[in-house]
């Protein structure tokens, strides 16, 4: 796909829109919300593709037919529910993480074009500074931080030893 440089901005209707649509989600899915803390997040167990159909015949074949295995503190039909919640993320979250897909490589261009403007300004305040613009030292000091170690720096190969 061609790289799009249209760099205009979103239009206060399409800005307006895809916040509406954002605090929709939250909204819609605030009572499935839990907070996990970042130990829970690494120590809870994950279903995942490949453990997957295995909950899934556990809970819509093995223990619906033998319910005598089925833990008293772990009834069916919370588990059916749990798988149920399970599949209908798994709807959403592709299409989630498509978006902000696309919406980070929308967000890349413009940051490009910042950033190429940033360094042609100061390359120039750069040779402002050296050939005494007034101005050009303060942007130098401003923004010389950024390209701080950047740049071709031609070290000679080490000399071999005798």
């Amino acid at each position: 796909m061609p790289i799009s440089r249209n760099d205009t901005p979103l239009t206060a209707a399409q800005a307006t829109a895809i916040q509406a649509g954002i605090e929709s989600i939250k909204s819609a899915f605030a009572t499935q919300q839990v907070g996990l803390t970042p130990d829970e997040r690494t120590s809870l167990s994950n279903l995942g593709d490949t453990r997957y159909p295995f909950g899934q015949r556990t809970i819509t074949t093995h223990a619906v037919n033998n319910p005598l295995l089925v833990p008293p503190f772990k009834p069916l039909g919370r588990a059916a529910d749990s798988l149920t919640l399970y599949n209908q993320f798994n709807t959403y979250l592709p299409q989630l993480v498509q978006l902000v897909e696309l919406m980070s490589e929308a967000q890349q261009m413009p940051g490009h074009n910042v950033y190429e403007f940033t360094r042609a300004v100061y390359d120039l305040a750069k040779q402002g500074s050296a050939a005494g613009v007034p101005g050009a030292d303060t942007i130098v000091q401003d923004i010389g931080e950024l390209f701080a170690g950047q740049g071709n720096f031609n070290t000679p190969p080490p000399t071999p030893a005798p």
